[in-house]
């Protein structure tokens, strides 16, 4: 199915006399107009359900808003389909796809959006009121992010801001502010739906529920110190975040000869900066010392090839933190004997008398876009956690420049991995990267700028500028570079703009971060209903743990295999609608 929808704009205080005029020449315009969204009205307005309702009736559209924080969804006979409402996050089932409306700056908090996603929502309806401020590029952010991380299609009609209408790829269809009468554009169901049938970067599926719902449940009472401060303050500082070269290793042969080049490459690179005394940081990128080898096993290439950290190539990362005096990060595919069989993704930090203080090892991985082989915590669970604890999958550490997490590249795709840091005392994200030139390069930094700004947390974005498949192969710029830091309102603090070997240096300003935190007018966290959103992980069977708890993943396309049963199992119960055959 394919129907016009469109949003209302009017000014900050929408008085709705004029809307039935407007809805008439948008009828007038698009015979098949079929949904109408309408400005968030104060919750003092004269206007009421039954004259909207008429309108609904008049031109046989689906009329959604809200009256204050109450919202609506009319169906084309005058109904309120939201009326009888006793879901947390409903869902109404209508002949133009899944609806579900959610008012104002909720759009920001990321487990309300999840919530009607996994209730079966595909069109998330945002009508808002807002002004230009502080928070209005955050309410941007969020809103292309909330329909890239949900495969979903998000339409906005604010009174005050900018009106937008996002597909299900992040990407804005149509936008306008109040200087228009209103927006419109063509909601195709048949593509919408079809976006979620790929397996790959099908994020709602890759989820896993059960995980967040263990962090949820303890969320309530983090959120309750999050932002409290240490009694000694930080002053601002550098950080360099080093975008290297990478050189993939071929075979088990040459393997140290190529590691050792990538090292040499990425210090020289890094150490001619990492001495001046106000650098604090150094960022590598993700897996920059042996490159991204697709397809090899973990018989005899990775226990050989992966990076072992008490091995002799970390050593000189140790060392070079040791000389510089800075704290040190980056992502490393890695081999630990303790787990035979096993290779992880691994984002470390290192100290500035060269100790390992974070292990983080990447939760959403390659292993379920059916491109590596590797572990993740999050599929041998209940070891992880018996090894090393809960704080063990979310690791937060307490440093002289902060308190310091790590996430790593597909991480980015997962607001809930973000918020569980976030939580734990995180305010700098140490993120290394490997992010391609793709179609998906401006959604994936999107939803980078909207953790930061949802979040109130720096990120240091390191990627790679350029790589060579072997080491006889010429240089390609496959890795597009955009190295950033990203400050706590989502804004790039510096960015490198181009492909290739930089080092890019910025200011953190930890306290002013910290300022912000206590701005209750900035902070969403204590707006957030963690007990709703624990039961909403918890009732939902997302992507499975514990998958590969008694046999190592051999092949990579081990991991799809389960992302597709998900899928299923979201079709079989709502959470996703099948395309026509005909689409």
């Amino acid at each position: 199915m394919r129907y016009t929808a469109a949003c209302l704009t009017d000014g900050p205080t929408p008085t709705g006399e004029d809307w039935g005029e407007r809805i008439t020449g948008l009828s007038d315009d698009y015979a098949d107009l079929q949904l109408v969204v309408l400005p968030q009205m104060p919750g003092s307005t004269d206007i009421g359900i039954g004259g909207l309702a008429d309108v609904a009736r008049d031109y046989k559209v689906h009329l959604a808003g809200a009256i204050g924080s109450t919202a609506f969804l009319l169906s084309p006979t005058g109904k309120n389909l939201l009326a009888d409402a006793a879901e947390s996050y409903p869902v109404v089932r209508s002949n133009i796809g899944d609806l579900a409306v959610v008012v104002g700056d909720d759009v920001r908090i990321h487990e309300v959006v999840r919530g009607h996603t996994l209730g079966g929502a595909e069109i998330i309806l945002n009508p808002s009121r807002e002004r230009p401020d502080a928070l209005s590029g955050a309410r941007e952010l969020a809103r292309s992010g909330r329909a890239y991380e949900n495969l979903a299609a998000l339409l906005t009609a604010s009174a005050g801001g900018t009106s937008g209408v996002w597909d299900s790829h992040g990407e804005t269809l149509v936008s306008g502010g109040a200087e228009t009468d209103a927006i419109a554009t063509k909601i195709d169901l048949e593509t919408l739906r079809t976006s979620r049938t790929a397996p790959m970067l099908n994020f709602p599926a890759q989820l896993r529920t059960k995980l967040y719902a263990v962090e949820y449940d303890r969320a309530a009472a983090r959120a309750k110190d999050w932002a409290t401060e240490p009694a000694k303050p930080i002053a601002p500082y550098q950080v360099l975040i080093a975008q290297a070269h990478i050189t993939t290793v071929p075979s088990v042969e040459q393997a140290d000869e190529v590691i050792s080049a990538n090292l040499d490459r990425s210090l020289g690179l890094a150490g001619k900066f990492a001495m001046q005394p106000g650098i604090k940081l150094v960022v590598f990128p993700e897996y920059w010392m042996t490159g991204a080898a697709f397809g090899k096993s973990v018989d005899d290439f990775w226990p050989n090839v992966g990076i072992r950290m008490d091995g002799q190539h970390f050593a000189r990362l140790q060392e070079f933190a040791s000389k510089i005096g800075s704290y040190v990060g980056g992502a490393i595919f890695e081999y630990d004997p303790d787990w035979p069989r096993r290779w992880f993704n691994t984002a470390f930090i290192i100290n500035p008398s060269g100790d390992v203080i974070l292990k983080y090892r990447k939760l959403q991985c390659g292993d379920i876009n059916g491109l590596l082989n590797n572990t993740t915590p999050g599929n041998v669970y209940s070891e992880y956690v018996q090894r090393y604890g809960e704080d063990g999958i979310f690791p937060v550490v307490d440093t002289d420049i902060g308190r310091l997490g790590a996430c790593i590249c597909y991480d980015t795709n997962f607001p809930e991995l973000w918020r569980s840091l976030t939580l734990r005392g995180a305010e700098l994200i140490v993120y290394p990267t490997g992010e391609p030139h793709n179609g998906h390069r401006t959604a994936w930094d999107v939803a980078k700028r909207a953790h930061a700004a949802e979040n109130q947390i720096y990120i240091a974005s390191a990627n790679a500028g350029c790589e060579a498949v072997t080491p006889d192969a010429p240089t390609t710029f496959f890795h597009r570079g955009y190295s950033k830091l990203i400050g706590p309102d989502g804004r790039a603090v510096a960015v490198a703009d181009t492909g290739g070997e930089v080092p890019l240096v910025a200011k953190v300003d930890i306290e002013a971060l910290r300022r912000a935190r206590r701005d209750t007018d900035l902070s969403i966290i204590d707006k957030i209903d963690f007990d709703t959103a624990a039961a909403m992980y918890r009732n939902h069977n997302g992507f499975p743990m514990d998958w590969a708890l008694e046999k190592p993943t051999e092949t990579a396309d081990e991991g799809i295999k389960i992302v597709l049963e998900t899928m299923a199992r979201y079709r079989e119960t709502g959470v996703y609608r099948a395309p026509s055959k005909a689409a």
